[in-house]
């Protein structure tokens, strides 16, 4: 896998279409989630793994997971609307993803490798710390 072939790949993500900014739902641009996922692939930490992406959005490092050669990938938020976008990007993109919904301190979902772009707390100070404390 070529991390460009993943970034290319990864551009046709659909975002929010309403976005809440109490949740802090932002997208992770391709070229980043592209660097992220590249470097866990490169370092073993996806090819064939258990992969959990906490507070998924609409699927980006997912999505890029699963394209990554995941063996498995949940992907979980609190928000159905940003996972009924996740799915059809999945779909889309033609990967296997199980998106699920609920609140990150409900996860108890074991993996091998946990990836994550939280909310930064700009709305709500220490919003981040529940994604870092399950992680």
């Amino acid at each position: 896998m070529r991390k460009k072939d993943l970034e290319i790949a990864l551009q046709s993500v659909k975002g929010f279409e309403s976005p809440d900014p109490a949740l802090e739902q932002y997208m992770t641009p391709a070229n980043m989630a592209a660097d992220v996922l590249f470097n866990a692939y490169r370092d073993g930490d996806i090819e064939g793994m258990k992969v959990v992406d906490l507070g998924c959005g609409t699927g980006m490092l997912s999505i890029g997971a699963a394209l990554a050669g995941a063996g498995a990938v949940i992907g979980f938020d609190r928000s159905e609307d940003a996972l009924r976008v996740a799915r059809g990007n999945a779909e889309a993109l033609g990967v296997d993803v199980e998106f699920r919904l609920g609140d990150v301190s409900e996860v108890t979902e074991q993996a091998d490798t946990v990836v994550m772009n939280p909310p930064f707390g700009c709305q709500r100070r220490n919003a981040d710390r529940p994604f870092l404390d399950k992680a």
